[in-house]
């Protein structure tokens, strides 16, 4: 396998989404941390596609839903309108294991 490095100009989406958080939740990662690491990283794909719509989905365990929507907030107020939080909320109820996601506490 090479090492190639990902040429971002060979493609240009018009929409990216994002499914980040339950690894980190699952994890106990500081939510201050996770917050601030989200916005760098809408902020770096906003770099990247100055012109695509940022949909941020919510985690189906709903782990760091309000450190979501609280970066999307920080980029709205600087400017960046093009950023849309997307509730998954009920879109998963449950799995074949028991557990309804919607309540799940880790």
């Amino acid at each position: 396998m090479s090492n190639v490095n990902w040429k971002f100009t060979n493609y240009i989406p018009r929409v990216v989404v994002i499914n980040l958080g339950t690894n980190d939740g699952g994890l106990g990662v500081p939510s201050a941390t996770s917050q601030t690491n989200y916005v760098a990283f809408l902020q770096n794909i906003r770099a990247k596609f100055p012109s695509a719509t940022i949909l941020a989905l919510r985690p189906v365990y709903g782990y760091y839903a309000n450190e979501i929507s609280n970066a999307i907030n920080q980029v709205h107020n600087a400017g960046d309108q093009n950023v849309r939080c997307i509730d998954t909320t009920g879109w998963i109820s449950s799995s074949p294991y028991g557990m309804n996601y919607d309540t799940y506490d880790g």
